[in-house]
């Protein structure tokens, strides 16, 4: 990821991951929610859905999505969504852990991930072998927000347990999925002069760095290796 930045910057082009949940109003909204993190105890992330594709691995074939030759599978496909919540809320964790299990490609099928913070954890499950159709959470002092998930947050509500309450954030879905991040993209290259948005640029960058990091550091704790990363030692 740091190459892909340096020649980004050298060449004096712009490198954008596609990270299209940080861009949505409704992912905007929670991250204006949130209180101080003094206040948070912890937080559940999950993301699984069954790939048709597996049907192939247990026919006996490998395809790229579940191929370490193509470094594949549920973290990098799926955990990599977790992941960008979970620092783009919260920060650099401490130290991560991944418990994978494994497919018969070598690539994780599923697996259970804890982010450490200094006085919380994060726990993401990110899945392409079974479905789960649990909410995702983010546990205060005062209460519980739940999302029915952070890839792509339609609803979130706040159970206030002191006020006994629950409170709808009022989510605004687009139409099209792909609008919000596209627009965001345009702006930057539209308006390369406005101080804002280069500013909102340099922390879409390093907030790419920063989870690349961390589902690295997930992956090898897991014993997830890739064809990639022997390229890397050369």
């Amino acid at each position: 990821m740091d190459e892909i930045i340096h020649l980004a910057n050298e060449q004096k082009v712009y490198f954008f991951e596609a990270a299209r949940n940080i861009h949505e109003k409704g992912f905007k909204k929670v991250t204006d929610h949130l209180p101080s993190k003094d206040e948070i105890i912890g937080a559940n992330f999950s993301y699984m859905k069954y790939s048709s594709r597996y049907d192939q691995v247990l026919d006996g074939e490998e395809p790229n999505i579940f191929s370490p030759h193509f470094s594949g599978g549920a973290m990098m496909d799926l955990g990599v969504y977790l992941v960008y919540a979970a620092v783009a809320w919260f920060g650099m964790p401490k130290e991560v852990h991944y418990f994978s299990r494994k497919i018969s490609t070598g690539v994780d099928g599923l697996g259970w991930g804890i982010l450490r913070y200094d006085s919380f954890d994060v726990a993401i499950q990110p899945g392409k072998i079974g479905d789960s159709f649990m909410p995702s959470e983010i546990y205060f002092d005062s209460g519980t927000l739940v999302l029915n998930g952070v890839n792509a947050i339609e609803k979130a509500e706040f159970h206030d347990r002191n006020q006994q309450e629950i409170v709808d954030l009022a989510i605004q879905v687009a139409e099209n999925p792909m609008v919000e991040e596209a627009a965001d993209f345009a702006n930057v290259l539209n308006y390369r002069e406005d101080r804002a948005w280069g500013l909102l640029y340099e922390e879409w960058v390093e907030l790419a760095r920063n989870v690349n990091q961390v589902v690295y550091d997930l992956r090898k704790n897991g014993g997830i290796t890739f064809d990639a990363d022997n390229e890397e030692e050369i």
